[in-house]
């Protein structure tokens, strides 16, 4: 598998307000993210955040 280069700019990984709930109970709300290419991102958290979720 080879990867294509990605100008610098350009998100590798994005999203915009993001949301997701639960019976009503909102886990995630407007989450926006933006990952480029050669970023590293780590998710961290005590145990029931939302890392997994996410």
């Amino acid at each position: 598998m080879n990867a294509l280069p990605h100008p610098p700019s350009t998100p590798v990984l994005g999203c915009s307000g993001l949301g997701y709930s639960v019976r009503g109970a909102a886990l995630l709300r407007d989450v926006d993210l933006s990952i480029a290419s050669g970023e590293t991102l780590a998710v961290v958290g005590p145990n029931g955040s939302g890392k997994s979720t996410l």
